[in-house]
């Protein structure tokens, strides 16, 4: 294929003095390149036409696609897949037709940028095109537009310039573009001051309107004249291409097909005479003479010249034979002159108008007119379509000459039917014809244009001939006239080409036709340059228009003309739609859609007729209302109606438009209602019915409720449970219903409708939702909403439309059972009476029709259409059955929507309405298809097979096969399932992220749950939702994960980070790495520095390769005396022995000597080796210290090759970075194996020999000699496969010499990334080496200090026993011989509850293992009384200590749970274990280590063996930050492997939450990935870079998330609290976003709404306990701002699980928790006078809390203690070293104490505004709580908890803190009554009450109350009687004035308003039970003031006044008796 290019002169693309010879070459050039404009256009990306496409203006957007053959409205903006479809286009039409016209239409824009930009003025500033459009872009517009012109040699000139313009040529076309370069420059020299339109400034631009404006073009010298003749050219279009010239054009002499006949046979007759010549010649033996030759040859020219004119004329097919193109030109003649008197009317046409007082419907009727004349006009050559739409204008024309002519009726219908079957376009015009005139021509040829061309009578060339709707110019001057080439002048049009939907329908045939609308002239003919004719531009006459309208009018004007036109075709389901769009009065809109439902209605069609009905009974609704206008709309609907299904509503309808109709029709409408009415009609119908589809209907009904009954299983539980109970056969609401269709039980038929019909009423609906909601719904859930809600309503509504279907069928069933009753008679009467009517009930409406108003002559011509089809159906002629099966109505009524949108559901926009009425069905079916609406496509299809197609005439409309639409549905079908897979993917990684809440995730995962059912069921589904739903998707991502973004960013930007801690962020921001980010901001926001990764002192890179390459001789004498003398090495400045001391450098010098001389023994001499005395020393450098050797060889066949020996006895100098050759040495008693090699073997084959060890123990293999740099890489790349393997060769040995100094830290780190080595463990369970302890500094040094802590717990796998086992070690170190540690795991030993041996066992094992530790020594007891082991064992310990004072010991006691439950409730043997410290004065310490439980013994156990506050448990939660970094970095770098960047260990850290198991199991999976990786990469060194792409590897490990996830939950699954907790807030997360927090109380009533059982007996602190557990195990954020809780971060989040999980778990909380239960007993600590304290255990540790900033209120009254709060805590911490209580007595001073203090001291603010001498003012109150909010300690590490104590004097703040008015941190602490446990554990401690029914009575008497338990106490301790005691506390209940004086203590006459609703409660319930809802109602009732009464029983709630039942509340009963005998 070859580019063509043109020599075009003359403006606008040269100037007017350039001549053709200055063009050519540049013309040349051009033509010399191999197709640029084709290899252009390859390069083009989809993305690049979508740029381009986007940028045109509509209309030449249609043009484009229209040309292109891609039938569819141009959209707004372009979708991906329609530009490659243009792309693909683009180059076929490029590689078939050598054109590219299609790349030009889609660089409009782009070109003229290029011009604007190449040609700008001086001064002007103009964008570069390149940097909008892109250099291909930009490359492909050069090359498509630029001719041969002086504007395009400006252009190409500045192209040449570029680099882009050449960048994909070779040299050969490179060489070319640089001769177009060339000549284009000398173009340039010559005309510098040339622009393009500079002209006049009306000159176009270079690419206007799509089309460049016409110039003069020169076809290259050579072709066929000396000289250039011009013509009428496009320059813009591919230049050799001939175009099919418009009617009229004249291209050679002899214009028309006949005079182009005559002259072929004139060449036949002179070849005939030319070839007897040659016969003769070649007869007489001579040579035929060259210009006969030549003759002949140019017949073939005169046959191609024919063929030209005749294609150029509409001719095809015509074969090349004199005779048969004669007889072709004479036809065609024939044809044209028919055509030329058909197009007289037409002309005529262009000039109707409307009369002056004209509707504006008139005005779009006739503009209506015109432009189907026009059309038609424009048209060259008429097909017969055209020749019958001529026909239909001419009768229209004749209508409007008739106008309301009363003689002429008959005519004026029969012109009226055919103008309207034809053209429905014009059906308002025929139905206001009298309203327009046909106005003659002012001037001009009566002929249209082009016809006097065509027929040989041009018109003079300055002739110019004006119509109303363009103007015509012909330059065509006579044949006889004509003047020569030479001496014609240039002659310039500016005619386009207008495309018309015929024309657009050719475009695929003939693209080329469509690029040149020129041909090229001949150098011998006579040259013409005749004009199309130049019409209206193409912005008038749009693709798709409704119906043209006047200048000015609106779209709602418009629509009254287009509705009269729908409703003259019948189109009554779109009129419909337009009545309604444009706002007309409801009543014509119902009977616009009744009439269609109608129409549609055929017998047995139950489903027609139920719509039907259901329309009737809205039309009814407008009985009262305006409704006249739509009688004749409606009569033939109510007839048809009435006369098929009976219904008695139709002939109601029918009797109350009898007033309005004319006599005929009247009688004829009362005839049929009066049946109706009577039910004649139900029993017979005068109508055919075919009974057979009614019967196969009802048994569709029946299979369908069959389905519908069975169990439905909806989104939630609760609608489950309803609708399993509406859907019971026997007495469900819906199942009763379903139950009568499918048993077919006709009798309860009115019953059914009924109940069909009320349920029919949403209102009706949603309150049986509601009543069965209340009666499933718990009295803590929330009502049934959203997504359940609708389930329900769903359910209803499909089964009430099955059964009102069912009735509509059993209806017409009971119809067609006639018996020949009086009704049949009566029947049979109607119909002949009917008929008998028929010609006068037509011919009323004949005259209805010729109404002035529009809209009503267009009902009575639709009426008259539809009495018709009636009258055939009486009359029999046709039938009212549809073949094929029952239609969807609601289908067929609004199928033209689905013209405009992919549903025919919707609501469409009014223009969206008028753009359907001229659409075509098969740019409609197009249209679908191209946006995955297959559903709508098949609708489209079958209607079209059941000729229910609206506007689809007979022909027009091919649907394509069934099977072309499943074939692109299949193929669109897996490139949906791509995307979807793609998206997925992506929904995980945000989830992961937690870049989506709850309520985003929940929605995404909707849809694509949605798209996969659509996607993989086996039935079909439409795929338009799919590809919806996927873009919401694919939209929604972005945007979620920029909102998660700028949430991260709030947070950081409300701290005040530093500029690298920002920059850390930020990156992680950048890269979509949000979990990473939310940690770093949560580390940040709690004060935990980010961690750092420091270089730290790296051997490898040290070593490697500097020392081998540097040392390839390996260990000589010379460097042993190098050594010796600590020298320098001269080549490897590395080895400098000068840092060595003298006995240091000495000591090395042996060993490498040894060394050396080892590595000379002979192959003989090898079986000699000392293994004692040779093999220590070698290891000595490499910091193993071994007593001894022994081979292992001895009978191996290779010791010659190698040994094989084993250090015994090794003690580790320094710490080595692997266990395999550090502890787990220790651990097989320190044994180390050895290999030594001789002989320099390859490293395959060393490790080869290593393979032959399968003990699997480590293996140190020492090489005599030196390992080549390649050598090593090889072994790094295969020992991965290996055991634990260490190469140590000649060239490491000397670096350790000068590095290592003997350290195996310095050994391993140089060794180890030449080795496969994996430190970390993969299983949870695994053991974990002590060089793989990391962080836990603080925990460690409590458990080694021996006043430390003596319990730590944590979550399972957190690292409790590591750190055991670390501190043991570390104990141990600190003087060997002397610090002994003992380990013992109960869980191993079987000891605790349920298990086999009891606590008491504990002794025994511990008699065992400090046996073996020979502190105890063994031997047995000796006859006398036998000692209990405990005390053998402590007397053992003691005397031990005391026989060394320098000695200590150690007992480390794990899992220690189901000890301390086994040992409750006395803890004899934990006693005597915690007693060992004291006994021993802290030589000896017993450290407890469990699980949560553990703690809870220790801090809650009232009968605990610890004293409160003097053991604070440590928790063993996750990693800090940086020592979590080290776990991950260090070992990696050990083993050579270096993260890229800081950022990617974060990722990793913040993906297993900082614990440490999970960065064990992350590890030990991202080494074995870099082993392989490096084994891959081959000839890579160390270190290897760990990149993005490994970390994504690791992390899609599904086992890795499944360990992760299930080790996390684990820990959940401690505690039953723990697990809804953290899913509440996981819940809360997912919908409202991670960095929302839950209060105290709001996530408490979360949690028991989910599991009341689990939180309504745990108070307020107890659940504060909780979360302060979870914050230490990791779940839970910090709440040090007091702002409330929320998880950790969404690590956390994820492993907790997806939102379907979280959700499912706690909607099954209720029925899978259990309440564990345990025999903690929750205490309270004693005062020194041995009265109980009013605080419990719980809430002294809420309130002195950990080290942090908290303040806490306290909430009591004089009943609860409040007095002796101040006195506990001061009495309780202020006699523990480390704890400061100071004294608060003057405000200054309390703020002086909120920001003082030391650091990592315990400090406690109290403020007692209760015990203070004077009334404190409740501002003061105020003040004190935000000056503890706001006053904050500044030195680091200084905290202080503060503590204010109030009682209902405080009532303003109470309220504040209850009800959370007021933003606060300070959270309160309400005071409570003693318990029957409480009271049980004081009453045990003291020895008072103790028996049960003293203590039952104690609690009765005293209610639990703590003024009246302190009582009891004092009256214990003066009488000693408990009898006596108990009879004087009942005389409270007889003495007032001390009821009176104990109910005010309790505070409930603290305010009236509490008085009053105390008594309010007293009044209503007495002793009777009550929930918290009916409380407030009592008290509500009492007052008038709901929210008081809300906050009255919230406080009264606080002041104890209340017993919990269970969720029941009841009045206290000793202050119920006090309140009533106090009055």
């Amino acid at each position: 294929m070859q580019d063509r290019y043109r020599v075009v002169i003359g403006p606008p693309w040269s100037p007017p003095s350039v001549s053709a010879e200055d063009l050519e070459g540049l013309a040349a050039a051009l033509n010399a390149l191999e197709s640029p404009a084709a290899a252009a256009l390859n390069d083009l990306t989809a993305d690049m036409v979508e740029l381009a496409f986007n940028s045109l203006r509509p209309k030449h957007r249609q043009e484009l696609l229209t040309s292109l053959g891609i039938r569819m409205s141009a959209p707004r903006r372009v979708s991906n897949a329609l530009c490659r479809d243009v792309l693909a286009r683009l180059r076929r039409e490029s590689r078939q037709h050598a054109c590219s016209c299609g790349l030009r239409g889609l660089t409009v824009t782009v070109m003229n940028q290029v011009g604007e930009f190449v040609l700008a003025q001086d001064g002007e500033a103009v964008r570069d095109p390149v940097a909008r459009w892109g250099a291909t872009l930009v490359r492909a517009t050069v090359f498509a537009w630029c001719n041969a012109t002086v504007t395009g040699a400006h252009i190409l000139a500045w192209a040449a310039d570029q680099d882009w313009l050449g960048v994909t040529v070779g040299d050969e076309e490179s060489a070319r573009l640089a001769a177009v370069a060339a000549a284009a420059r000398s173009l340039v020299e010559a005309y510098p001051d040339f622009a393009s339109g500079a002209a006049t400034d009306d000159e176009p631009a270079l690419a206007k309107d799509g089309k460049p404006e016409r110039a003069a073009v020169a076809d290259r010298p050579g072709t066929s004249a000396s000289a250039p003749e011009t013509t009428a050219a496009d320059p813009s279009a591919s230049h050799e291409e001939t175009a099919v010239a418009s009617e009229g054009t004249r291209s050679k002499e002899g214009t028309t097909p006949e005079e182009t006949c005559r002259q072929l046979e004139s060449a036949l007759a002179e070849a005939r005479q030319t070839a007897e010549k040659v016969t003769d010649a070649v007869m007489d033996g001579r040579p035929p003479q060259d210009e006969d030759m030549a003759s002949l040859a140019a017949l073939s020219t005169a046959f191609d010249d024919v063929e030209a004119v005749f294609r150029a004329a509409g001719i095809e097919g015509v074969p090349r034979r004199l005779a048969d193109v004669t007889r072709a030109a004479r036809a065609h003649r024939t044809a044209r002159e028919r055509d030329l008197q058909a197009r007289e009317p037409l002309r005529e046409l262009l000039n109707v108008a409307c009369r002056p007082d004209s509707s504006v419907a008139a005005v779009a009727a006739a503009e209506a007119v015109c432009g189907a004349a026009r059309r038609l006009l424009d048209v060259p050559v008429w097909e017969e379509p055209q020749r019958e739409e001529s026909v239909a204008l001419a009768a229209l024309a004749r209508l409007i000459r008739l106008g309301r002519q009363a003689d002429a009726a008959t005519e004026i219908l029969a012109l009226q039917a055919q103008v309207v079957r034809v053209l429905p376009t014009c059906a308002m015009a025929v139905l206001i014809a009298p309203e327009l005139t046909l106005d003659q021509p002012v001037d001009g040829d009566p002929r249209p244009a082009g016809a006097a061309e065509a027929y040989g009578t041009a018109q003079p060339a300055d002739a110019e001939t004006t119509a109303e709707h363009g103007t015509v110019q012909s330059a065509a001057p006579t044949e006889a006239n004509a003047p020569q080439s030479t001496a014609m002048p240039e002659v310039t049009t500016t005619a386009e080409p207008v495309h018309t939907p015929d024309a657009d329908a050719d475009a695929d045939a003939a693209p080329a036709a469509d690029c040149e609308p020129a041909p090229p002239t001949s150098a011998a003919a006579p040259v013409e340059a005749p004009a199309a004719p130049t019409v209206s531009p193409a912005e008038d006459t749009p693709v798709r228009e409704a119906a043209p309208v006047a200048d000015g009018a609106t779209d709602e004007a418009a629509a009254a003309g287009v509705l009269a036109r729908l409703v003259v075709e019948r189109r009554f389901g779109l009129a419909h739609h337009v009545a309604r769009a444009a706002g007309q009065v409801e009543p014509q809109v119902a009977a616009l859609r009744l009439a269609g439902a109608a129409a549609l209605l055929t017998s047995g069609d139950s489903q027609s007729a139920r719509l039907t009905a259901d329309l009737l009974q809205e039309y009814g609704g407008y009985a009262g209302q305006d409704t006249e206008g739509s009688e004749l709309l409606l009569l033939p609907a109510l007839l048809r109606t009435a006369l098929i299904t009976g219904d008695h509503a139709a002939g109601a309808q029918l009797k109350a438009l009898v007033p309005r109709l004319p006599d005929r029709l009247g009688e004829a409408a009362t005839a049929v209602a009066d049946r109706a009415l009577s039910g004649a009609l139900l029993i017979a119908s005068p109508l055919v019915a075919d009974v057979s589809e009614t019967e196969t209907r009802l048994r569709e009904l029946r299979e369908q409720s069959r389905d519908l009954l069975a169990p439905q299983r909806l989104r939630f539980a609760r609608a489950t449970e309803i609708a399993k109970r509406w859907l019971a056969p026997g007495d469900g609401m819906l199942g009763s219903l379903l139950t009568s269709v499918v048993g077919d039980d006709r009798d309860a038929l009115q019953q059914v409708r009924e109940q069909a019909d009320r349920l029919s009423k949403l209102t009706e609906v949603n309150s049986e939702i509601d009543r069965m909601d209340r009666k499933y719904r718990s009295s803590s859930s929330k009502p049934l909403q959203g997504s359940g809600r609708q389930d329900l309503v769903h359910l209803v509504e499909r089964a009430v439309s099955l059964v009102k279907e069912w009735c509509m069928a059993v209806d017409g069933t009971r119809r067609d059972r006639s018996d020949g009753s009086r009704a049949v008679r009566e029947i049979s009467s109607l119909r002949q009476s009917l008929l008998d009517g028929r010609e006068a009930a037509l011919g009323e409406l004949e005259r209805l029709a010729r109404r002035p108003d529009a809209l009503s002559g267009a009902m009575a011509w639709a009426a008259h259409a539809s009495m018709e089809e009636l009258f055939a159906l009486l009359a029999g002629d046709s039938v009212t059955t549809r073949h094929g099966g029952p239609v969807d109505p609601e289908l067929a009524l609004n199928a033209e929507l689905l013209k405009v949108q992919d549903t025919h559901d919707g609501q469409p926009s009014l223009g969206e309405l008028l753009t359907a009425v001229d659409r075509s069905w098969q740019d409609a079916l197009d249209e679908r298809l191209s946006y995955d609406a297959f559903t709508a496509a098949r609708d489209i299809v079958d209607l079209a097979g059941r000729g229910l197609l609206p506007a689809a005439g007979a022909g027009e409309f091919v649907p394509p096969a069934e099977a072309e639409i499943d074939e692109r549905e299949t193929a669109r079908r897996a490139q949906l399932r791509k995307a979807h897979s793609d998206l997925v993917a992506e929904l995980h990684r945000a989830q992961a992220d937690g870049a989506v809440t709850e309520d985003q995730d929940l929605g995404l995962q909707e849809l694509l749950a949605d798209a996969r059912d659509r996607l993989g069921g086996t039935g079909r589904h439409d795929l338009l939702d799919v590809r919806r739903a996927l873009e919401k998707v694919r939209s929604g991502l972005p945007a979620f994960r920029k909102q998660a973004a700028d949430r991260i960013r709030a947070r950081l930007d409300a701290l005040d980070p530093s500029m690298e801690e920002r920059a850390q962020v930020l990156r992680r921001l950048e890269t979509n790495d949000l979990a990473t980010a939310a940690d770093l901001v949560y580390f940040l926001e709690i004060g935990e520095p980010v961690p750092e990764i420091e270089g730290g002192e790296s051997h490898l890179t040290e070593f490697f390769p500097a020392v081998p390459d540097g040392l390839p001789g390996g260990i000589d004498h010379d460097l042993v005396e190098l050594v010796r003398s600590g020298g320098k090495h001269p080549m490897v400045p590395v080895l400098d022995y000068g840092g060595l001391s003298t006995d240091e450098a000495a000591l090395a010098a042996d060993a490498l000597d040894e060394w050396r001389a080892l590595a000379a023994t002979e192959r003989k001499d090898r079986l000699q080796v000392a293994p004692t005395r040779q093999v220590p020393p070698l290891l000595k450098l490499l910091g193993y210290d071994a007593k001894s050797s022994r081979p292992l060889d001895d009978r191996s066949q290779h010791r010659r090759e190698y040994r094989l020996f084993e250090a015994t006895g090794v003690e580790i100098n320094g710490r080595a970075k692997a266990p395999a050759f550090g502890s787990e040495i220790t651990e097989q008693g320190g044994n180390l194996r050895v290999m030594m090699v001789w002989g320099r073997p390859p490293a395959k084959v060393v490790m080869s020999w290593a393979e032959r060890d399968t003990s699997g123990a480590s293996l140190l293999v020492a090489y005599f000699g030196t390992l080549s740099r390649e050598a090593r890489v090889e072994l790094a790349a295969g020992s991965d496969r290996l055991q634990p393997l260490l190469v140590v060769d000649d060239a490491a040995l000397a670096y350790l010499a000068a590095r290592g100094n003997r350290q195996v830290s310095a050994a391993t780190q140089t060794l180890l990334p030449f080795s496969g080595v994996n430190p970390y463990i993969r299983e949870k369970r695994g053991r974990i080496g002590g060089e793989m302890f990391y962080g836990r500094d603080a925990e460690r040094k409590s458990i080694l200090d021996p006043r430390g802590t003596q319990v730590i717990y944590g979550g399972r796998g957190l690292g409790k026993s590591a750190l055991l086992a670390d501190a043991g070690e570390r104990f141990t170190e600190r003087r060997p011989g002397y610090h002994q540690t003992v380990y013992v795991n109960l869980d191993q030993e079987n000891i605790g509850k349920g298990s086999s041996r009891g606590p008491e066992a504990l002794w025994s094992v511990l008699l065992r293992e400090l046996t073996v530790a020979q502190v105890l020594e063994d031997r047995p007891q000796g006859r006398g009384k036998r000692q209990e082991i405990s005390e053998r064992v402590r007397a053992g310990i003691r005397t031990w200590l005391d026989g060394d004072s320098r000695r200590r010991l150690l007992i480390l006691l794990d899992e220690c749970d189901q000890f301390f439950e086994a040992d409750a409730s006395r803890f004899d043997q934990t006693k005597k274990l915690k007693g060992l410290g004291s006994d021993t004065k802290d030589a000896a310490k017993v450290v407890f280590a469990g699980l949560h439980s553990v703690q809870r013994f220790s801090k809650l156990a009232s009968n605990g063996p610890f004293g409160h506050l003097a053991q604070t448990p440590k928790v063993i939660g996750p990693l800090a930050p940086q020592s979590a970094a080290e776990l991950l970095v260090e070992p990696m770098r050990a083993l050579g492997f270096e993260f890229k960047d800081l950022d990617l260990v974060n990722r990793v850290l913040g993906y297993c939450s900082y614990q440490p198991f999970l960065l064990q199991m992350f590890g030990h999976r991202l080494v074995e990935l870099m082993h392989r990786k490096r084994t891959r990469r081959g000839a890579g060194e160390p270190p290897y870079e760990v990149e993005v792409a490994d970390i994504e590897i690791v992390e899609s490990d599904a086992a890795l998330r499944d360990g992760i996830s299930a080790a996390f939950k684990d820990t959940l699954s401690l505690d039953h609290r723990y697990d809804v907790i953290a899913n509440v807030l996981a819940y809360h997360a997912r919908h409202h976003g991670l960095e929302v927090r839950l209060s105290d109380t709001e996530l408490r009533e979360e949690c028991e709404t989910y599991w009341r059982k689990g939180f309504e007996q745990l108070d307020t602190e107890g659940f504060r306990a909780y979360l302060s557990e979870m914050v230490g195990l990791g779940i839970l954020a910090p709440n040090h701002d007091g702002l409330g809780w929320h998880l950790r971060g969404p690590n956390a989040l994820r492993m907790i699980g997806t939102s379907h999980e979280v959700e499912a778990r706690l909607l099954r909380a209720e029925q899978d928790c259990e309440l564990q239960e345990s025999i903690v007993k929750e205490g309270r600590p004693e005062l020194p006078d041995g009265r109980p304290a009013p605080l419990t255990n719980t809430q002294l540790d809420d309130l002195l809390g950990e080290r942090s900033n908290r303040t806490r209120v306290v909430l009591g009254t004089t009943a609860s203690g409040v007095a002796d709060v101040a006195r506990t805590l001061r009495t309780i911490a202020g006699s523990i070293d480390g704890w400061t209580l100071p004294p608060v007595g003057k405000p200054s001073v309390y703020k002086q104490e909120l920001t003082g203090g030391r650091p990592r001291e315990r400090r406690v603010v109290i403020s007692d505004f209760v015990n203070y001498r004077d009334p404190v003012r409740p501002e003061t109150c105020r003040e004190a709580v935000d000056l503890a909010e706001t006053l904050l300690p500044a030195t680091p590490g200084v905290t202080r908890a503060v503590v204010l104590v109030t009682d209902p004097a405080q009532l303003a703040l109470w309220r504040s803190l209850l009800t959370g008015s007021e933003p606060t941190s300070a959270a309160p602490v309400a005071l409570r009554r003693h318990d029957h446990r409480s009271l049980r554990g004081w009453a045990q401690r003291v020895e008072m009450f103790h028996t049960e029914d003293r203590l039952d009575r104690l609690h009765e008497l005293t209610g639990g109350w703590p003024l009246l338990v302190d009582r009891a106490h004092r009256l214990h301790e003066e009488l000693g009687d408990p009898d006596e005691v108990l009879r004087r506390l009942a005389g409270l209940r007889a003495d007032r004035a001390e009821a009176r004086a104990f109910a005010e203590a309790t505070g409930v006459y603290a305010e009236p308003l509490l008085a009053a609703g105390y008594r309010a409660l007293d009044d209503e319930f007495k002793d009777g039970l009550f929930d918290i809802e009916g409380a407030v109602t009592a008290v509500a009732l009492k007052i008038d003031d709901e929210d008081e009464a809300r906050w009255i029983v919230n406080c009264l709630k606080i002041l104890q006044v209340f017993d919990r039942e269970d969720t029941q509340l009841r009045l206290e009963p000793v202050l119920r008796e006090c309140v009533a005998l106090g009055g």
